[in-house]
This record gives C-alpha cells, sequence and structure tokens, in this order.
C-alpha cells in the first residue's frame, strides 16, 4: 500500500457490481431515456404522477457489507467485540413490496411470507394500495403513472390486465404501455435508493436495537418507511432524470453513478 499510494501514486478501489447489459439492451435503454426526459421537460409534473415500485428479501443475516463495516480496538487487547458476523445458511426472511411517490407517499411495506406470485402481487395493488391507500393519501387514481420492473409476479397476462384495466395507458414497465428496459436497476429508484437505503436503517445501528426475529424485522422495517426523509425521496426522483441524462450519454449503455 506504501508503494501503491506514495511511490507509483495509485488510488485502490473497490470492485463494484452492476448488470451486465445484452447487445440489445443500449438501444432500448437509449429509447427509454430519451422518451422519459422527453416527457419531463414538456411535462414539468409527470414525476409528481409517477408510482415507483418494487419488492426485495430483507432477511436475519442483517447482510453486513464486510468491505466496508470497521471494527476497531486498542493494540494488544486482540479482536474487537462482535469482531466475526455469524450468517445463516438459510436465514428467515420475508419479502417486502413497497411503493412510493415524488411528494413523500408510500405505500406499504406490504409484507409477503413466501414468494410473490401473481395472485399476491394483485391482492396487494387491489386491496392494499388501491381501495385502501389511495383514498387514505388522497390519490388521483386517474393521474397517475405505475412504473415496475420485469419481474415475472409483475408481467404474468393477469397481472398486466389488471394494472392496464386501473391505469388505462399509464403502465411503466415490461410488456405495458411504456416498456421499461431490462436490466436497469441503475435507472430505478426502487433499486438505486429505495430498497438500499431500508436496510441501511434497519441493520447500521447498535446490536442491540437491531431485529431479532422475523416479527421485529418486520416492525423495523414499517419504523423505518416511517422514518424516510421526504426530501430525500424527491432528490431521488430527480436523480432518475440525471441518470437517464447520463445514460443518453453513454448511448444506452452501463455508467458511472459518482
Amino acid at each position: 500500500m506504501r508503494i501503491i499510494h506514495l511511490d507509483i501514486k495509485f488510488h485502490p478501489y473497490v470492485l463494484l457490481e452492476r448488470k451486465k447489459l445484452k447487445p440489445e439492451d443500449p438501444a432500448r435503454r437509449l429509447q427509454f431515456c430519451n422518451r422519459f426526459i422527453n416527457t419531463v421537460t414538456n411535462d414539468p409534473d409527470f414525476l409528481n404522477k409517477m408510482i415507483v415500485s418494487d419488492e426485495a428479501i430483507f432477511s436475519m443475516n442483517s447482510e453486513v457489507n464486510t468491505r466496508n463495516v470497521i471494527k476497531c480496538a486498542e493494540y494488544g487487547l486482540g479482536h474487537p467485540a462482535e469482531h466475526y458476523v455469524e450468517l445463516e445458511q438459510d436465514p428467515d426472511k420475508i419479502m417486502v413490496w413497497v411503493g412510493i411517490t415524488r411528494n413523500g407517499v408510500i405505500f406499504g411495506p406490504h409484507v409477503v411470507r413466501g414468494r410473490l406470485n401473481t395472485r399476491e402481487y394483485i391482492r396487494i395493488i387491489r386491496y392494499n394500495v388501491i381501495q385502501r391507500e389511495f383514498p387514505r393519501y388522497g390519490i388521483n387514481q386517474e393521474m397517475m403513472w405505475w412504473q415496475q420492473d420485469g419481474a415475472p409476479a409483475h408481467t404474468s397476462n393477469a397481472s398486466l390486465r389488471y394494472l392496464r384495466g386501473q391505469f388505462p395507458g399509464r403502465v411503466m414497465g415490461k410488456g405495458g404501455d411504456w416498456h421499461w428496459p431490462a436490466r436497469s436497476p441503475d435507472l430505478a429508484i426502487c433499486d438505486f435508493f429505495l430498497l438500499g437505503q431500508l436496510k441501511q436503517m434497519i441493520w447500521d445501528v447498535p446490536l442491540e436495537n437491531q431485529p431479532q426475529d422475523l416479527n421485529q424485522l418486520e416492525q423495523k422495517l414499517r419504523e423505518a418507511c416511517n422514518n424516510l426523509n421526504r426530501e430525500f425521496l424527491q432528490k431521488a426522483f430527480d436523480g432518475m432524470v440525471n441518470r437517464a441524462r447520463r445514460c443518453i450519454d453513454v448511448n444506452g449503455g452501463s455508467f458511472s453513478n459518482e
């Protein structure tokens, strides 16, 4: 490290993962981003009409990043307390669906024990989101766009048929009225901001405040959603615009977010 830093003056970087694009992906990403930028330009209120949504697995493994989490102790005292992180091979976990708007409305979190299939996905949208949360938050359904990615439960015939009936001409996703490009988590707000932020809020706390079972995990997740900074949500939507412009700059290819 001394040679790297002082002699040859190199800076070390940690390897980052990103989705490998297929040959046809850049053109589709470019098409989406151009339409998105044009839409936002022509309709400055468009971002406020979007409901972006996704689901993720939350597990009791706490998903610690051992590259970034460092424990320190005085010289001569050995390893610090909690030096080791024990990970279960098959940890208890839950599937969580969340949706957000730029105005700070948070739908959910809605918890699924097991896999998210078509029936459960439609149930969440119909009974929880549209029938309960839309009236609670005063959402004008006729104005809203529904954004989702290409997960199987999202793109089944039954799911798309239901969504088209609820959001006619305003479904943004694979197979929808506005096609969402595959392998593009760098453009999806839930991927590049929301879900990671929630996991950090749950686990980046002292050990005694971390959830000890699935019931506590659900409770901590709901608290995290309630405590999300609404200003950050607005910045995340604005960040989607910046990312779309960056994607156009690189002709639809992968890009750095730094």
